[in-house]
């Protein structure tokens, strides 16, 4: 005597037993080590047109790299991943800046680190979009000339304060990130969904 099974009940058993084996997988993956970089700037101590403090105060914000600044850098370029700047008025990130371009570097960042990557110099300028009046903000450091941290409107108004740095620290943040066997099991899942599909009865001998 036979009985049949339907190729959907082994359909069914396939992907159950992949998908546990796959979802093991993806629980286990890579990560991805972040490192985001915080700024804190000191009071403005100069002011010109209507910029007071309040609002515009000091100049703060964060960048964040996938992954750590090397050691010894000498005033490398950085492109973050995402950043997030602000005088205490306006908040300028990715979103709502000007992008660097080959003819213009409207965002421009430079850093130097020392023998255990932490940051000793650096030049950042952002420049806001029309959405923001085209405010920027500025903050550098170097040793072979006067830092400063600066806001600037359109119009001239602007508040800053000359050869007092600011502080970086870093905090290292994990991503999770899949790895490439989880890619290559949810291939093969694939590959056995469809070869299910294809079959049409599947006799067993009781």
């Amino acid at each position: 005597m036979f009985n049949t099974i339907g190729s959907n009940d082994l359909f069914v058993r396939t992907v159950k037993s992949l998908f546990g084996f796959t979802l093991a997988l993806f629980l286990v993956s890579s990560a991805r080590a972040d490192a985001v970089y915080t700024y804190t700037g000191n009071a403005f101590d100069s002011f010109n047109g209507s910029f007071a403090c309040p609002t515009e105060c000091r100049i703060t914000g964060s960048f964040t790299l996938d992954q750590p600044l090397s050691a010894n850098l000498t005033f490398v370029t950085l492109f973050p991943l995402s950043f997030s700047f602000t005088d205490g008025a306006i908040t300028l990130t990715k979103s709502n800046s000007l992008p660097t371009l080959p003819s213009l570097l409207p965002l421009f960042m430079e850093f130097s680190t020392d023998a255990t990557g932490a940051i000793t110099s650096w030049d950042v300028r952002i420049q806001g979009k029309q959405s923001v009046g085209f405010r920027s903000l500025a903050t550098s450091s170097d040793p072979f000339g006067p830092g400063e941290d600066i806001t600037r409107s359109l119009r001239g108004d602007s508040a800053l304060i000359m050869n007092d740095p600011g502080t970086w620290s870093v905090v290292t943040a994990t991503t999770p990130e899949p790895n490439s066997m989880f890619l290559l099991v949810a291939g093969l899942v694939s590959l056995c969904i469809y070869g299910a599909t294809q079959k049409t009865r599947v006799v067993k001998l009781l």
